[in-house]
Formats: C-alpha cells, structure tokens, sequence
C-alpha cells in the first residue's frame, strides 16, 4: 500500500530527527497514523481482524517502533534523566526540571 509506505518514510525522518518513533498524537497525522499502528497490532495479538500484517510488523521493529506508546515514554524519560546525570553528575533534580 502506497500511503502505509509514505507514512513509514515519514516516520523514518521523524525518527532521525528526534531518535524515536514516538511521534505523539499532537504530531497530526503521523501521530495519528503512529496510534493506529499499535492499535492494530494489538488486535494483531488479541487475534481479531487487522490492517497490519507480519511484513509491516517487521517493518516498524526494524526500525525501533516500541508497541507500548508507556514504554516508549518511559524510555525517553529515562534517557532524558541519564542525560541530567551526565551533564550534571547527579540526580537531584530542581522542581522545574521541565518534563523530568
């Protein structure tokens, strides 16, 4: 399918771009494409009809797609308090640390 390819590709970008491919809701419509995916990989596992097939599965992992949009939220925060370790060699965070 033409569009799924487009929005892989653009994903792909998104990816380089910010180092995931967690491109939220908020994002339009690869945010809204991204959601999809793993709602139809979930009802890929709960074996009910779906849209996304193994090759499209395999497709997304290839390229570090988490199925678990907490997961791949937690990670990112994760990464962003090793960052404030790693710059700031601890992990006493001020109360306006943004996100963190």
């Amino acid at each position: 399918n033409d569009l799924w390819d487009s929005m892989f590709q653009e994903l792909k970008a998104y990816k380089a771009k910010h180092g995931n491919c967690s491109a939220p809701r908020s994002a339009g419509k690869l945010g809204r494409w991204v959601a999809n995916q793993r709602r139809q990989y979930h009802l890929l596992q709960e074996g009910k009809r779906t849209s996304i097939c193994d090759k499209r599965v395999g497709k997304l992992e290839s390229i570090g797609f988490e199925w678990s949009a907490r997961k791949s939220e937690w990670d990112e925060m994760f990464q962003e308090l090793q960052s404030f370790k790693a710059e700031h060699g601890h992990f006493d965070l001020p109360s306006k640390a943004g996100k963190l």
